[in-house]
């Protein structure tokens, strides 16, 4: 079933770099900032209207197929930071650039920036 991203609402954001593996898949580590990204409201809107309109329910944009859920996968991981404090979400996000990064192997496939995101979506007044 798609899900709805109508009427996201981003809480928290927060951003690691993640390099291109180098000569002989050697990894090099990410570059994990320590705090949340403020957001204007100005940028916090466009990203959840980008993010709405790529994937959100009319767009076919996410079809996910959930393999591993154990607490340490990023499945585990992503439920665990939903109902974190700011100090947990900073510490997971940090596990899952750990991983991103170590799984990225390929050296045709260009570093970049990994954001995690938290937020809500649906109506505001319905909680």
């Amino acid at each position: 079933m798609p899900q709805n991203f109508e009427g996201l609402r981003i809480e928290r954001l927060i951003g690691h770099t993640i390099h291109p593996c180098g000569p002989n898949k050697t990894i090099t580590p990410p570059i994990k900032t320590s705090s949340l990204v403020p957001l204007p409201t100005e940028t916090k809107n466009l990203i959840q209207q980008r993010i709405t309109e790529a994937v959100g329910s009319n767009s076919h944009g996410v079809e996910t197929e959930i393999e591993k859920s154990e607490p340490d996968s990023f499945f585990g991981l992503a439920a665990e930071m939903m109902h974190a404090d700011e100090q947990r979400f900073v510490q997971i996000s940090h596990q899952m650039a750990d991983s991103l990064a170590n799984v990225h192997t390929n050296q045709r496939w260009p570093g970049g920036v990994q954001f995690v995101i938290s937020g809500k979506v649906g109506d505001p007044d319905v909680e």
